[in-house]
């Protein structure tokens, strides 16, 4: 029983994780559209967002495009089961001359729909100077100042109020020069400690707090025609150069860095940085302390608001995302649904979240029903052998009790040395059990955290349930087999033979 009691309840928590980009690749006509499709279909599930960062803003036919793809799951980033409640999420790519307070005013008319907002997000991948990096984080890590960021654009209304409720100044936030951001900063990060194997879970900030404004880079490089690079660099003659490749040798390349060598620098043209590299800045002007709900935790994210879009990013959104709380969310979902048929639009952009909440939350349902019901069987049976092991011994040894009592044991000295003997019952079961099941949940926590971001935790408030039931149900069972024993004749059970 205190097995089974401490295995079930040694798991830690799970937290999602995001990619940090991937090496860029090239890709023809057929693997974009396999691509598209892709992600079509897992956009009909789950509102994912997939950054794409090109090498260049245009292209022209027959030009060979260059990306990274960064994928995150919307509903994860933006608070499907946050406390904001949010029970229905819409993404669309507005026509000219539609806004977002517009949609926002169309979509917010369904049935049940109690309010709503919008925002847009965007990616980028940043290189902060170490002195603007968090001491705990460069001296724990050794990692250099590279961090992926997501950014997420709300609408100003929210943003003015976010800066109200952490008593900051508008001015510095819409700047349409060089709008500052809002952060919140808290990495969680796996890596294994000095004389141990495995990864453990820790928290850092990212940035130091006491060097605000900070300012993050983010470069690029200058596309050429039928050449390509991935941003290796050389220096020579206390110049530094950028290497691009021709295409013709982009499969020699992957090759060579595939199997750890270095490409063929012979074939590379090597072009000044300060001429093929392209910089943009990103200023944050304050930490928040506490996230807001809409947030997840373990990154790095920049808030602005929803105007300073172009001027962050210098482009307009790709796409806007609307977020409703809703008192009957099914309706709710029918008569939007509905509404943006009106508009000529499909409504497979528009997804239930609280639905899908339900119907998780109906198989966590199940899973507890089989889980707790087979725990429940299996105490059932342990404590069916507990009473029938000590009951059975009490029995068996009638003539030993009655032995004692006709030398001169009293009541109070039978209790007492019963109640020893189930304080060596308990004991001795914890020595094994609790070892064995602590051993047991880590080696389930290890199986797992091979596929899943868990923490490992010993749930001491189970651990204090299962040594209190054991010592209750071997008290209680030496309870019910002594009393018949204690009102029993001496002389009688002296006499009569072991039953």
């Amino acid at each position: 029983m205190l097995l089974l009691l401490g295995i079930t309840a040694g798991f830690g928590g799970v937290r999602p994780s995001v990619s940090d980009g991937s090496e860029p690749d090239t890709v023809s006509s057929p693997e974009l559209d396999s691509l598209a499709s892709f992600f079509a279909g897992v956009q009909s599930r789950h509102p994912e967002k997939l950054y794409l960062h090109l090498n260049q803003p245009y292209y022209g036919a027959g030009d060979t495009m260059w990306f990274k793809a960064y994928l995150t799951d919307a509903v994860d980033q933006l608070g499907g089961n946050s406390t904001l409640g949010v029970q229905l999420y819409y993404s669309e790519v507005l026509p000219e001359g539609v806004t977002p307070e517009q949609r926002l005013g169309q979509l917010a008319a369904a049935d049940g729909v109690e309010s709503g907002f919008y925002t847009a997000d965007s990616y980028a991948s940043l290189h902060f100077a170490k002195e603007d990096m968090d001491p705990d984080y460069w001296k724990d890590t050794g990692l250099e100042g590279d961090r992926s960021a997501a950014m997420y654009f709300l609408r100003d209304e929210d943003f003015r109020q976010l800066l109200r409720d952490n008593g900051l100044p508008e001015e510095d936030y819409f700047r349409a020069d060089a709008p500052q951001a809002v952060a919140w900063d808290m990495l969680d990060i796996w890596r294994s400690t000095e004389g141990s194997k495995y990864n453990k879970l820790y928290h850092y900030h990212l940035l130091n707090g006491s060097s605000l404004p900070i300012t993050g880079t983010e470069s690029s490089y200058q596309p050429m025609d039928c050449w390509f690079t991935t941003g290796d660099r050389i220096t020579r003659d206390g110049t530094e150069y950028v290497l691009y490749y021709p295409e013709d040798y982009i499969d020699d390349y992957y090759t060579a860095r595939s199997e750890g060598e270095t490409p063929d620098e012979s074939r590379a043209q090597a072009v000044p940085a300060s001429e093929t590299v392209l910089t943009r800045s990103y200023t944050v002007g304050a930490i928040l302390k506490k996230a807001p709900d809409f947030l997840g935790t373990g990154d790095l994210y920049l808030l602005y608001p929803y105007s300073m879009y172009e001027a962050v990013t210098g482009q307009a959104p790709a796409a806007d995302a609307f977020w409703f709380r809703s008192s009957d969310h099914a309706a709710s979902y029918e008569s939007m649904g509905q509404i943006l048929m009106e508009l000529g639009n499909s409504r497979s952009d528009l997804e239930d979240l609280a639905a899908n909440g339900e119907s998780q939350r109906a198989m966590v349902t199940v899973v507890n029903v089989f889980s707790y019901g087979f725990i429940i069987l299996i105490s059932l049976i342990s404590m069916t052998n507990v009473f029938n092991t000590i009951s059975t011994s009490i029995a068996l040894r009638r003539r030993e009790f009655a032995m004692l009592r006709s030398v001169g044991l009293t009541q109070r000295g039978f209790a007492r040395m019963m109640d020893y003997e189930c304080i060596i019952y308990g004991a001795r079961a914890l020595l094994w059990g609790l070892p064995v099941s602590v051993l047991v949940t880590y080696g389930i926590y290890r199986s797992v955290a091979q596929s899943i971001a868990a923490q490992f935790y010993i749930p001491w408030y189970s651990v204090a349930i299962a040594v209190g039931s054991v010592f209750v149900v071997v008290f209680a069972t030496m309870l019910y087999a002594t009393r018949k024993t204690r009102s029993e004749n001496p002389i009688e059970a002296l006499k009569q033979k072991n039953q």
